[in-house]
């Protein structure tokens, strides 16, 4: 794959320095786990801020961040959207992301790159895909069990009721894709201790109001494999609706933070400590309170595999305050406190 003339990008103090002339966003991290030095990120690139047309962008480090290689877009000249990376086992990186057409307007296929070097360089692109797709999202399982490398992708779907497919020959090939109920979106993934495969995401309205566009709400819903870590099955789904303390707000909502796009995608996390949790699942969501301000972050929690859920715990501050995107991250100390919500809000963080 033709690289373009590598740059550096220095961190220093938590500042970053820009790569020059360019812009970027929907930026994606993963971290080797044979290898913590080793991480690689990945986002949208625009070579030049006067264009919309977008690549895939990717930069890595070998010394834990304190250096950064950016070589260019990972397929020159191909339009990308949506990226999300994820590490296996072995330390093997895979971007997937939204692929366009030649003239980099529709949506041709879902598409999945392997790297076995670190990030260095990227095997030839895989299909997973086609038919269009919206929001991919790729999670591997490190658990070690009989679904250990089997790569995950689940998408919006767009008509098909097809949002999820997988690969159990380390990303060679994807099978056919299966439906989901309530074909969740706009969520994530993750992996539990045995190799239960979670989602959460939000239940799309079956018709859109244009007129009053406030009243659209999403749902928030949940839904689980059992059978996606057995290679002899076909993957089946349940899913139930979960209460995170209020519906969940739409895209272009007039009074929110960010009208003109997403306020951020579910978030789900396992812990996967050897601790007294072990096997907690997490979701964080924004919701849409009662009252004029229309944007709260919550957090609920399960300790039986999604089956009940705590009562809804508003992690943001006072209702005034902006809020932008909710992330969860679980660092695997095992115990109560080592579990953080990370809120990005005016550039600051506020850990829970």
């Amino acid at each position: 794959m033709q690289e373009a003339e590598s740059k550096r990008i220095w961190i220093r103090q938590s500042l970053f320095a820009a790569i020059v002339g360019d812009a970027a966003n929907e930026p994606t991290i993963a971290i080797n786990p044979t290898d913590p030095g080793n991480i690689v990120i990945a986002w949208r690139q625009f070579d030049s801020v006067q264009s919309s047309f977008r690549q895939g962008g990717w930069a890595y480090s070998h010394d834990g961040g304190a250096t950064w290689t950016f070589p260019g877009s990972l397929t020159p000249g191909q339009g990308r959207s949506n990226p999300v990376i994820d590490v296996d086992a072995q330390g093997n990186f895979y971007f997937q992301s939204l692929h366009f057409d030649e003239q980099g307007v529709f949506i041709e296929d879902i598409q999945v790159i392997k790297s076995t070097d670190g990030g260095r360089s990227w095997q030839n692109p895989v299909f997973a895909h086609g038919r269009g797709g919206d929001k991919g999202q790729i999670v591997v399982d490190r658990s070690g069990g009989i679904g250990d490398g089997h790569i995950y992708v689940n998408w919006r779907e767009t008509g098909d009721d097809e949002c999820f497919t997988r690969s159990i020959d380390g990303g060679a090939s994807f099978e056919p894709p299966v439906g989901i109920p309530g074909n969740p979106s706009f969520g994530t993934m993750a992996v539990g201790p045995h190799g239960e495969l979670y989602i959460a995401g939000r239940l799309e309205p079956g018709e859109w109001d244009e007129e009053t566009q406030n009243r659209n709400h999403y749902q928030h819903i949940f839904s689980k494999s059992l059978d996606a870590r057995d290679p002899a099955s076909i993957p089946s789904f349940t899913t139930r609706i979960v209460d995170i303390g209020g519906p969940a707000p739409l895209f272009h909502f007039r009074n929110n933070p960010n009208q003109y796009g997403p306020i951020g995608d579910v978030q789900v996390r396992v812990d996967l400590s050897d601790g007294p949790l072990r096997g907690n699942v997490y979701v964080l969501a924004t919701i849409d309170p009662p009252g004029e301000d229309n944007l709260d972050i919550k957090f609920i929690r399960s300790s039986d595999g999604g089956e009940t859920w705590s009562a809804p715990i508003r992690v943001n501050g006072r209702p005034a305050q902006s809020k932008l995107v909710a992330m969860v991250r679980h660092d695997g100390g095992g115990s109560e406190l080592a579990h953080r919500c990370r809120l990005v809000r005016h550039a600051r963080e506020r850990p829970l």
